[in-house]
């Protein structure tokens, strides 16, 4: 029989228990693995002293199981455990996290180089977070396109500014410069507002302090808030714009940015932005939508960008609140319409999956208030193809939470 010596976690390794499945954390990679009931029993096993042996025995008479049912899953387990680096000896590299800040959309080689100062004629300052951003034009061209998307985040008091975006207008295209240094250029008009929400977004966020960012629509109902995690093409966009629409508080159809000790939730009020395919369902909502200007995006789809709605009389659009639910759309145009409760395991994990930004070192305490922080929040899956039934299917499930 294997010795309790053989088998031991890495040192960094760390197991929380939700409810009857757990999360293991590895400080050393920075990385979260979900465990399901059974792996979640072993791992207690292993972590209590037992052997091989005689942890594959509790788990056959805890699982109703022969031996040689149950010894191939917990060496199963065990052997994967060790090629991620969870076993003593393997997990002490330390690694610095793969995702520290928000990348801007677009990034290019720049072509033209300018000589001198750009002839800036015009220009507007914007409070986002704890940033003030000028943009300056050197055309009417360059505002008309741009200053749109970002008017409803205007300020008049003219004071200094955190962070400068200038746009030059040169021979084949646009130059956009952060902070007197040309960063980004295109060959395009109608991808310099891309361009421009973009650095603008990414400057933002980085220059705050948070815990996570996470790709997600956020609104709020003046106590709580409810997240819509979701790869693009989800239909996270189009569902916040309907509960916008339903009254709901605008926080973003992009970005839930979770502070640090609190864990609640801050508005981050970028336009909103609707490929194409989509122009037809939010012109129910929204019939704006279709004299707003078209733009390229860096990933070549066709948007228009829409302001939400006008910001609270106190506060503006600086707003924060806690979390009570998370719904993870899926658009499915064949798929009908359903939502479905799913563990907290799952919920962190594909919560993880979404998230964008880690701009600190985890520590062992942070996960252990993140899985606090999971637990009483209540999780979900929506299938849509439906967006009236989807706003129901919705509304009634973060009701049903409070």
């Amino acid at each position: 029989m294997t010795s309790p010596s053989e088998i031991a976690f890495a040192g960094d390794a760390r197991l929380y228990i939700i409810g009857d499945e757990g999360v293991v954390f590895s400080e050393g990679s920075q990385e979260l693995f979900a465990l399901n009931t059974a792996a979640t029993l072993i791992w207690c096993c292993i972590e209590d002293g037992k052997s091989l042996g005689e942890t594959v025995e509790f788990v056959a008479e805890a699982a109703r199981q022969s031996l040689n049912a149950a010894e191939p899953m917990v060496k199963g387990l065990v052997g994967e455990w060790g090629s991620l680096g969870l076993l003593a000896g393997k997990g002490d590299e330390r690694k610095d996290p793969l995702k520290r800040q928000v990348e801007e959309e677009i990034r290019t080689e720049l072509p033209h180089t300018l000589v001198g100062e750009p002839n800036y004629t015009r220009a507007h300052l914007y409070q986002i977070l704890d940033s003030r951003i000028s943009v300056s034009f050197s055309s009417i061209e360059e505002e008309t396109m741009v200053h749109p998307a970002l008017a409803h985040l205007e300020i008049q008091d003219g004071g200094t500014a955190d962070c400068e975006i200038g746009i030059a207008t040169l021979e084949g295209g646009f130059l956009v410069f952060e902070n007197a240094k040309p960063v980004e250029w295109c060959d395009r008009k109608d991808q310099l507002t891309s361009v421009v929400k973009g650095l603008f977004g990414a400057s933002a966020i980085n220059a705050s302090r948070y815990f996570l960012n996470i790709h997600a629509g956020v609104v709020g109902n003046g106590e709580n808030c409810l997240l819509l995690p979701g790869q693009a093409g989800s239909g996270k966009s189009t569902l916040t714009a309907a509960l916008v629409a339903e009254g709901y508080q605008f926080f973003s159809d992009e970005f839930a940015l979770l502070q640090h000790e609190t864990l609640h939730v801050r508005a981050v009020p970028m336009a909103m932005c609707f490929k194409s395919s989509g122009w037809d369902v939010v012109a129910g909502l929204y019939p704006q939508i279709r004299e707003v200007p078209t733009h390229q995006r860096f990933d070549n789809k066709i948007v228009r960008y829409l302001a939400p709605a006008s910001p609270d009389a106190e506060n503006g659009y600086d707003r924060a609140l806690p979390a009570s639910t998370i719904i993870f759309p899926k658009y499915d145009p064949e798929g009908g319409t359903s939502l479905a409760p799913i563990s907290k395991v799952e919920a962190l994990q594909r919560l993880m999956e979404e998230c964008l930004a880690i701009p600190d070192w985890i520590d062992q305490g942070q996960v252990a208030q993140l899985v606090n922080w999971i637990d009483g929040i209540d999780c979900a899956t929506l299938t849509l193809s439906s967006l009236e039934k989807a706003v129901r299917c919705a509304c009634d499930f973060w009701q049903s939470t409070k």
